[in-house]
């Protein structure tokens, strides 16, 4: 999800994102609280707003009062927990940006045979280890423009994917590229010292690890872990075991995020005010879906419902 919205990005320019949302219902809900804002940070977003639809004027003094829908954030107690841990990671600056930046240069040539295709899936990838953006060269920026282009790398686009336009959005057919080894550019990347020969990147195992060494996405395996010195955080199956830094996850019954913050502003190691977090999933009382979970038949009311769950976790401190 953060690859096909970042795949647009200028190099150059602010990036904001307007609605970010883990639209209701889906069983990746509990991602949220870590997706766009460690990779916003790592890509250095000027601005991340969550999406939160019309509040209730009366609610006052009765929450919950409304129910959990695609764009609510007040009646859903995951996306309060997500938010404030989203906080941490991003506004107040735990996550770091990243040093190293690869940009991808579109001349004009490449653009009209290409007019009717989005940038490249596999090289938008990229922006999981490296700041990446889109430059323009032959075209004159704008004298009100100071952002530099400079990039430790800039590539020569991939062949773009196909563009499937409907009637309310336009949607990508995410494909691989046959003309770009990011395989072999993650190695020359290390050969140069560009990223660290320790990093555990392998794209053709669906492992990404930021450059910072902060982020480590195993997409196999569905974990997406996140280490630094003031949170720790990771997006597991259930059962899993992971070992972060000072936190480790030793057993959740359910599919989750946990996380384990400061609040004081000072590294976990030294923190006498920490926050842990245990997010798994929701629902409205008495809400009905299909067998498989794709169909809504009944979206129901309030209270809202969360998943119980047991949490095994250890942490250093």
């Amino acid at each position: 999800g953060f690859c096909y919205g970042n795949r647009i990005r200028l190099a150059d320019r602010p990036y904001i994102v307007t609605e970010n949302s883990h639209a209701f219902w889906n069983d990746c809900r509990h991602e949220t609280a870590l997706m766009l804002p460690v990779y916003g940070a790592l890509n250095g977003y000027s601005g991340i707003l969550w999406h939160e639809g019309l509040g209730d004027p009366k609610a006052t003094g009765k929450w919950p009062r409304g129910l959990v829908s695609v764009f609510k954030i007040s009646t859903s107690p995951l996306m309060r927990a997500a938010t404030f841990l989203g906080a941490m990671l991003y506004s107040r600056g735990d996550v770091a940006e990243a040093t190293r930046r690869v940009n991808i240069a579109v001349t004009d040539a490449y653009w009209r045979k290409h007019s009717a295709s989005a940038p490249s899936t596999t090289q938008a990838k990229l922006s999981l280890v490296f700041k990446y953006g889109l430059t323009f060269p032959g075209i004159e920026r704008p004298s009100s423009v100071t952002a530099p282009l400079k990039a430790d790398v800039t590539l020569t686009p991939g062949a773009g994917d196909e563009i499937e336009d409907g009637l309310w959005v336009s949607n990508v057919k995410e494909t691989e590229s046959r003309d770009f080894d990011i395989d072999g550019f993650i190695a020359k990347m290390k050969a140069r010292g560009i990223l660290p020969a320790s990093n555990a990147t392998s794209p053709k195992d669906g492992i990404y690890q930021s450059v910072t060494g902060e982020i480590t996405l195993d997409a196999p395996k569905k974990e997406l872990c996140v280490v630094t010195p003031r949170t720790e955080a990771a997006c597991l199956p259930a059962g899993r075991m992971k070992r972060l830094g000072r936190m480790t996850v030793d057993f959740s019954s359910e599919p989750c995020c946990a996380a384990l913050t400061s609040i004081d502003g000072k590294a976990l190691s030294e923190s006498r005010r920490m926050v842990f977090l245990y997010m798994t999933r929701e629902s409205n009382s008495k809400m009905v879906t299909s067998e498989d979970g794709k169909t809504m038949v009944s979206m129901s009311w309030y209270p809202a419902l969360l998943k119980s769950g047991r949490i095994a976790f250890t942490a250093k401190v």
